[in-house]
């Protein structure tokens, strides 16, 4: 009976002898834990700081110019840098600007690559030329020379125009059907022989084409396909021929020459 009590004792102290160990491990570990963070969170705040800010990418505005845009200066700290705010401040001074990605490069180095926006076409709104690029975005008023390097659109209005507007397509629906003109225009190699595209209508859409042909495009619908076979038919065209080109029924092109201006 006593050994038996003895026996029963010896297994208690062993079970809290583990408990204490396994309590002290627990302690430990969490103490290990938070010194390594201690020691990183250190790390980062004495080690990483910027000292090189690099400008990637051709625009029309200087690396100065974006460094300072992005209010990052060398000796902030890499990693409490907030990217997506620098993005944002350089996105909103620059309206020629397409895309603006920012990356971390360690120990102490920013790299700011962007790319600048292609004006498309010169949209005519209220006696103004307005220069657009492909997403919609309204870069800055034009004189009527500088919006005659580019096709002019007419029958866009936007209610307030201004540089870095972006037109919206629920707004105007009149920007889709234009962008999928100029798209397949640019893609058939024509963008650039296009002189004006009237979208006053959506079921009366036209462009002119050089000083040689009137196209009538009709529907705003198949427009990719209408744009194809303009390609079609002035590559058979003759170097004098000038007259309408029907693209209406896209089962059948039609071509109505101009004898008088021939």
């Amino acid at each position: 009976m006593e050994k038996s009590r003895s026996t029963s004792a010896n297994k208690r102290r062993r079970r809290r002898r583990r408990r204490v160990r396994g309590q002290s491990n627990t302690v430990f570990a969490l103490l290990f834990a938070v010194l390594f963070i201690v020691v990183v969170l250190v790390a980062i705040t004495v080690f990483f700081k910027v000292s090189r800010i690099n400008i990637v990418g051709q625009t029309r505005y200087s690396a100065a110019e974006i460094r300072d845009a992005s209010g990052i200066k060398t000796g902030d700290n890499l990693f409490i840098i907030n990217k997506f705010s620098c993005i944002q401040k350089i996105s909103g001074a620059f309206v020629y600007l397409d895309t603006v990605k920012m990356d971390r490069i360690l120990p102490d180095t920013i790299v700011i690559t962007v790319a600048e926006c292609i004006p498309e076409a010169a949209v005519s709104m209220k006696g103004k030329y307005w220069l657009i690029e492909k997403k919609g975005k309204l870069l800055e008023e034009a004189g009527q020379e500088a919006a005659s390097k580019y096709p002019v659109v007419y029958g866009i209005e936007v209610e307030e125009a201004a540089p870095g507007t972006i037109i919206d397509p629920e707004k105007e629906q009149r920007i889709k059907p234009l962008f999928e003109i100029l798209n397949s225009a640019r893609t058939n190699g024509i963008l650039n022989d296009i002189v004006s595209i009237n979208m006053e209508k959506l079921s009366d859409l036209s462009l002119q084409y050089s000083d040689r042909f009137s196209v009538e495009l009709g529907l705003s619908e198949e427009l990719d396909r209408k744009i194809r076979f303009l390609k079609a038919v002035l590559e058979k065209l003759g170097a004098s021929d000038r007259g309408v080109i029907d693209l209406t029924d896209t089962k059948e092109v039609r071509f109505r020459p101009d004898y008088a201006g021939g």
